[in-house]
């Protein structure tokens, strides 16, 4: 089901449901981080392999702390580098953070969209949106709400709408350590983010 207002949305969180948007990146699904019938509702649509973690998006780089054990030097200057942006960062994650969206691991990712509807929907529902690409596991990520509707329909409230550049997240890695390695380049490249580091430290 394809809705054209934020309200809607926003109350389709609200009541646990699993939800498609746009972003900076490629379309997401979605839905309250809190809400475990919710993210079991992702892996299934998706047919994820439940040892793929979901991320979850902040609306600041302070939220982060609410789920990271530790923020290392080297992830803050990566946030002021590219948040908002298309950097997906792993992190320790504290013990609070479910099973359901870290799979167990002992890191969670966190983003940042530079998607202002998607800023002001956290902002609305005040709830953390535990996230992932919307498309069926293994195949190629929808860009419009459109394509969305096509593999999901009525299973998923979809914002309407076209996301920005179709390229997915990078991902990188920071460690307790203060090391970090690079687990997918996407829209930001490895030399963006050496450079990024290399500026911030000098």
């Amino acid at each position: 089901m394809i809705v054209d207002t934020s309200e809607q949305l926003v109350q389709a969180i609200k009541v646990g449901k699993v939800v498609a948007f746009p972003t900076d990146t490629v379309y997401g699904l979605g839905c309250d981080a809190q809400n475990l019938a919710a993210l079991q509702g992702i892996y299934q649509l998706k047919q994820r392999p439940s040892e793929k973690p979901l991320i979850l998006f902040v609306g600041n780089s302070k939220k982060v702390t609410e789920f990271a054990k530790v923020v290392p030097p080297l992830a803050q200057q990566l946030m002021d580098c590219f948040w908002p942006g298309p950097l997906t960062i792993v992190l320790p994650k504290k013990e609070t953070v479910s099973k359901q969206i870290s799979s167990g691991l002992q890191t969670i990712g966190l983003r940042m969209p530079n998607q202002p509807e998607i800023l002001a929907l956290l902002e609305q529902t005040q709830v953390t949106l535990a996230t992932t690409s919307a498309n069926i596991s293994g195949e190629e990520a929808a860009t419009n709400s459109q394509a969305v509707e096509a593999v999901f329909g009525d299973q998923v409230v979809t914002f309407a709408g076209t996301a920005k550049c179709g390229i997915p997240s990078t991902v990188i890695e920071v460690t307790e350590q203060n090391t970090y390695r690079i687990l997918r380049e996407g829209a930001i490249s490895e030399q963006e983010i050496s450079e990024c580091l290399h500026e911030r430290k000098e």
